[in-house]
């Protein structure tokens, strides 16, 4: 499953939807749009695929050695979600308030 995982993530970031240096989950669904000539760059898949497979290793190290720390991602990703959720309703609010003064 390691492999299965490290393969996909690394094919994710050839095609240029997900970035390795730095990856959170949000929970937000993204539609993907990968033409089929980014999965014929051998050399950069399996260089993505070592950066996805020592990025498997380090978060299976942390959950060892902390197992709360990938609740603490995600709820910070929620937090952070709903703040800017919250940033763009006001924007909304104030748009439509200055459209009727």
């Amino acid at each position: 499953l390691d492999t299965l995982l490290a393969e996909s993530v690394a094919s994710l970031s050839v095609a240029g939807v997900i970035n390795l240096d730095e990856l959170v989950q949000d929970g937000v669904r993204v539609r993907a749009s990968a033409g089929s000539g980014s999965y014929r760059r051998e050399k950069k898949l399996y260089k993505e695929l070592r950066k996805a497979e020592r990025l498997i290793e380090r978060l299976k190290r942390e959950r060892d050695d902390d197992p709360d720390a990938s609740n603490r991602r995600i709820r910070s990703a929620q937090e952070r979600a709903a703040r800017e959720r919250e940033a763009r309703v006001r924007g909304s609010q104030e748009r439509c308030v200055r459209r009727f003064l």
